[in-house]
């Protein structure tokens, strides 16, 4: 054992027991009275624990505690204290101290505390350790470049890290959204806590609410990324993707910094550094009504835009050694050609660092030298050009033709093969191939005639039209001749009745009111006016007569003839 001690005790006794009973087992162990010799002594050699003694008159142990916590976070401490002061010693424990031992207490038991807290602090040390290289292992959280706009997105990191202000990265995929967000959780004092990543596009719309925010019922007990989070960093890419009722309730949590669980009651408080990321234009899609406007302006109080690498040719190098150096462990390759770093830097990386760290990867495979050449990279020839808009529809044009024409060939190979294997087998299975061949010139056979059918009952339905035709014509022909012909000489009508007869043309039009009032004008003249002789000779009342005289506007004096 050659950890480290460091004891604080006022009783001058108290520091000998526990210097005895320490050093005794190989422990190496320095005791101070005060704590301000005490924090002299942190400053100069960090120790691995610190054992505090809080029966004192002349300091309070509960401050130096307190201070302890708040300058060294990670230093374990052991309290010791009588077993009267029960109170204390949970008042300690709530400041952050990691055990206690109670007075009286036996020499072996001071020993197995001390040595359990140590072995406490080495497991955390070790989950600090993996967390890192966890995040290493994810994707490197230092950003590499040497460029303007990567120095001003580190100068940033490093101001806001240790906020708890939200942040928005922006840019396009593949630029390093993701290495930000895990350099924004690594550097500042939530590192030792979780960092929950949640891809709001790679979760269904129907469990985003159950996967985000957890669900609680009788059944079923689910903790989702908030919890999972909490005291950590919540990373949520592509939060364009999350719908407006996902965004409301998303909203409520960032403002209230409470969350209820899905088919939960009881609300939970969040304590979580928000990161959120997108590869969309987010103010485009607020005029648009497809997000937020309230949530725009809450995750957009640190925006961070990531350029795409073809905008900062001057960090391929940095970044392709940093990638040779990651993916090469044995160290079997030395570097790259002069003629591969500029066909690196003259290539225009659409795919950005994940496209540059793929090709590195790969160069690595099937490189057989000690250095990468430019014919190990396998980029398109026409990256030695100046960038086209047109290249890409090019390539995967010239990529679909090859593709076919391959699997064509393929295919052609595989039926010559079989026919060929058929041939050479004997006995039944030849008689099969002949069968087959057999049936498949009956069926085309078949289609032939089943095609002669069709012709012939084509061309009757065509002869069926022109005899329809000819047919109208001839009756055109003989409408058009009926027309032409003499009409008949019109007859005359003779209308007949008591006293009285008519005589009409056969195109004259009778009209009733006309015969009404010349028959009406006509009684009269004959009675001379007299209406009482006119009306019986009409067959009607004198007051009908008068009232048809009014009608037709007869006065009595008219003396018309027929």
């Amino acid at each position: 054992m050659s950890a480290t001690l460091l004891i604080i005790a006022e009783d001058e006794h108290m520091r000998w027991v526990y210097f005895r009973a320490l050093s005794s087992v190989g422990y190496e162990v320095r005791a101070v009275e005060s704590d301000g010799e005490g924090h002299r002594l942190i400053s100069e050699t960090v120790p691995q624990l610190v054992l505090l003694d809080l029966d004192a008159l002349n300091w309070n142990g509960m401050l130096i505690l307190q201070k302890l916590q708040q300058e060294h976070p990670q230093l374990p401490v052991v309290v010791v204290n009588h077993q009267t002061g029960l109170e204390k010693t949970l008042q300690a424990l709530k400041l952050g101290a990691c055990d206690y031992v109670h007075k009286p207490f036996d020499l072996q038991e001071l020993r197995v505390t001390v040595e359990k807290a140590l072995k406490m602090e080495s497991l955390q040390e070790e989950v600090r350790f993996l967390r890192q290289q966890v995040g290493r292992g994810y994707g490197e959280f230092e950003l590499i470049g040497q460029s303007q706009a990567i120095k001003s997105i580190q100068q940033l990191v490093d101001q806001v890290a240790n906020s708890t202000a939200t942040v928005l990265l922006q840019g396009e995929r593949g630029t390093g959204k993701e290495t930000v967000a895990r350099a924004l959780h690594y550097q500042s004092q939530r590192r030792e806590k979780p960092l929950i990543i949640f891809d709001c596009s790679a979760v269904p719309e129907k469990l985003v609410d159950r996967e985000l925010f957890g669900q609680e019922d009788f059944e079923q007990r689910h903790k989702g990324a908030l919890m999972m989070a909490q005291g950590g960093t919540l990373y949520l890419k592509e939060i364009t993707a999350l719908s407006l009722p996902m965004q409301a309730s998303l909203f409520e949590v960032l403002n209230r910094r409470f969350f209820r669980p899905f088919q939960g009651e009881k609300e939970q408080v969040v304590d979580v550094r928000f990161i959120t990321s997108t590869t969309r234009n987010i103010s485009q899609l607020v005029k648009q009504g497809l997000f937020r406007e309230d949530l725009y302006y809450h995750i957009r109080i640190v925006p961070v835009l990531l350029p795409p690498l073809r905008q900062r040719m001057e960090d391929i190098s940095s970044l392709a050694h940093h990638f040779l150096k990651r993916y090469d462990s044995t160290g079997r390759i030395h570097g790259f050609t002069a003629s591969a770093m500029a066909a690196l830097e003259s290539y225009q990386w659409m795919g950005n660092v994940k496209e540059l760290a793929t090709v590195v990867e790969r160069s690595i495979l099937l490189c057989q030298q000690e250095w990468i050449d430019r014919d190990d990279l396998y980029l398109p020839e026409v990256a030695e050009c100046s960038y086209d808009s047109s290249y890409e529809q090019v390539r995967k044009d010239r990529d679909f033709i090859e593709r076919t024409i391959e699997k064509v060939r393929a295919e052609m190979d595989d039926k010559n093969e079989q026919r060929q294997k058929s041939i050479e087998r004997p006995g039944k299975q030849r008689e099969n191939v002949e069968r087959q061949n057999h049936e498949r010139q009956s069926n085309e056979r078949k289609g032939y005639e089943r095609l002669d059918r069709k012709r012939s009952r084509k061309e009757n339905i065509l002869n069926n039209i022109e005899r329809i035709q000819e047919e109208k014509v001839k009756a055109l022909c003989a409408i058009s001749e009926e027309e032409q012909a003499p009409l008949p000489k019109k007859k005359d009508k003779v209308i007949q009745g008591a006293g009285f007869t008519l005589v009409l043309q056969d195109d004259e039009s009778i009209f009733i009111e006309e015969i009404e009032k010349r028959l009406i004008q006509y009684a009269l003249e004959r009675y001379q006016g007299d209406q009482n002789q006119a009306s019986r000779a009409l067959g009607m009342t004198r007051a009908s007569l008068a009232s048809r005289m009014q009608k037709y506007q007869i006065n009595q004096g008219s003396r018309r003839r027929w």
